[in-house]
């Protein structure tokens, strides 16, 4: 696994070729490692398509590489998760106990916690700025 400070290292005995292929491979390995293999929209409980059917290319902008090809959402999209939710709230969660919705929320926090490094590598190959403390995230 390519180190969250490897990233970000700059190493000047390199001359800039040598730099530029470096940055290169540390980001190519650290997408393999990061970018979700499933590029859906997730509505309902499901990976969707768009309903256009539409993509749009996510680029690295330190190699100018593309990162993924992702579904493009659009208004219909937001209306079908916002009915889903709905659905979602009606048919189960509305029901739920404070005490079951803290403990439900709670455990969502708990994976963010736990996949904070791999969310702060994608969002750094997503809008290019590196990432110098990963403890603060």
């Amino acid at each position: 696994m390519v180190s969250l400070l490897a990233m970000s290292v700059d190493n000047t005995s390199e001359s800039p070729t040598e730099r530029k292929s470096a940055i290169k491979q540390r980001h190519e390995q650290a997408a393999s490692e990061v970018v979700p293999e499933n590029r859906q929209l997730y509505i309902g409980g499901e990976w969707v398509a768009s309903i256009s059917e539409e993509t749009f290319e996510t680029t690295d902008p330190t190699t100018g590489e593309t990162l993924a090809e992702v579904a493009a959402g659009q208004a219909e999209d937001i209306d079908r998760a916002v009915d889903a939710a709905w659905e979602a709230y009606d048919g189960v969660y509305s029901d739920y106990s404070t005490a079951q919705r803290q403990a439900m929320l709670s455990a969502m926090a708990d994976a963010v916690e736990e996949n904070k490094e791999a969310f702060a590598r994608l969002e750094s190959l997503d809008n290019g700025k590196p990432i110098k403390r990963p403890a603060s995230i």
